[in-house]
């Protein structure tokens, strides 16, 4: 069942009060992002990501390489991956989140490695359940209880980019915040049409990173970010995004394409790695779930680490 008594009526009072009550554009973008951020409350469906480190033999991937390994037990043997590509399937409500990534790499060595993993928070609690091992090997499960969420969002929720500013909600970077961060003297600079679409350019600083970020929201698309970036000395992240219309009148990612830049030694622009997060067609917003949805049955006989009591736990 549809959650759209809830939808409309925020649409409703974006639609008689942003016009009428506020005279600015700023004000006007306020009004309508928090339409934007509470249109869509939940969806599930199936996405495509894909990672690929473009300058794997740089400087910056040879220092990030080796601060991975200095974090390595000794006893551990460190796979450095320059490519991922990962079939996933999606659901949330609000906080609620549940992933099943499946993916088949290939190391150096030319083994393949096929990695299926399951997380699921239900607001208080994550569950993870890895299936990984070596082709024409043993497979053997491993799963874990927490009580924070670190489902990996900034690479595979298409909320974090999509229909947010880095995860922060639109009306709330537009307030001056972004995560734990303020962002000073945020104005609009200008109007510019991104991908064929007509958009606000707003710009501000953050102090706390000395870097600029700039947000391309469109009006059409209530004030999603059409285009993000953040530049800072020595680093340049951007994001283009594309949406769906979908029942209702709601816009929900089509596409992230995420790019990192590094500023080289000849105070050059080098593209270090980039990311896409492709949604498929059969991704529906404003859908009901069961609660028992956002759990995961661990298969019986395994032990599971629970570190809510730092102790394995056996499932019967």
């Amino acid at each position: 069942m549809k959650k759209m008594q809830f939808m409309t009526v925020w649409l409703i009072m974006g639609i008689l009060i942003a016009p009428n009550i506020y005279g600015t554009d700023f004000e006007n973008s306020l009004n309508g992002s928090l339409v934007g951020d509470n249109a869509i409350l939940s969806g599930r469906g199936s996405m495509t990501f894909s990672y690929a480190r473009v300058d794997s033999m740089g400087t910056k991937a040879e220092e990030e390489d080796r601060a991975f390994r200095s974090n390595l037990a000794s006893e551990m043997k460190a796979v450095i991956r320059n490519s991922e590509n990962i079939e996933i399937s999606f659901i949330f409500d609000g906080p609620k989140i549940k992933f099943i990534e499946k993916s088949t790499n290939i190391f150096p060595d030319g083994k393949t490695f096929p990695q299926h993993w399951q997380w699921a928070y239900n607001g208080e609690k994550l569950d993870l359940l890895r299936l990984d091992g070596l082709k024409d090997g043993i497979i053997v499960p491993m799963g874990s209880v927490r009580t924070a969420n670190e489902i990996p969002v900034h690479k595979f929720d298409p909320r974090h980019f999509g229909m947010g500013i880095m995860g922060t909600p639109v009306n709330s970077f537009l307030k001056g915040s972004l995560g734990g961060n303020a962002v000073k003297d945020l104005e609009i600079i200008g109007e510019e049409t991104q991908n064929s679409i007509i958009c606000k350019k707003f710009r501000g600083n953050i102090p706390d990173s000395k870097s600029t970020i700039t947000a391309w929201l469109a009006p059409n698309l209530m004030y999603r970010p059409v285009k993000i970036e953040i530049e800072s000395f020595d680093e340049i992240i951007e994001v283009q995004n594309s949406y769906k219309e979908h029942l209702g009148g709601v816009w929900f990612p089509k596409k992230v394409h995420k790019k990192t830049f590094y500023i080289n030694s000849k105070s050059e622009k080098v593209l270090y790695a980039e990311e896409i997060l492709q949604i498929q067609d059969d991704f529906e917003v404003n859908v009901e779930f069961d609660a028992q949805e956002f759990e995961l049955e661990f298969p019986r006989g395994l032990k599971v680490y629970d570190y809510r009591i730092a102790k394995y736990i056996d499932i019967d």
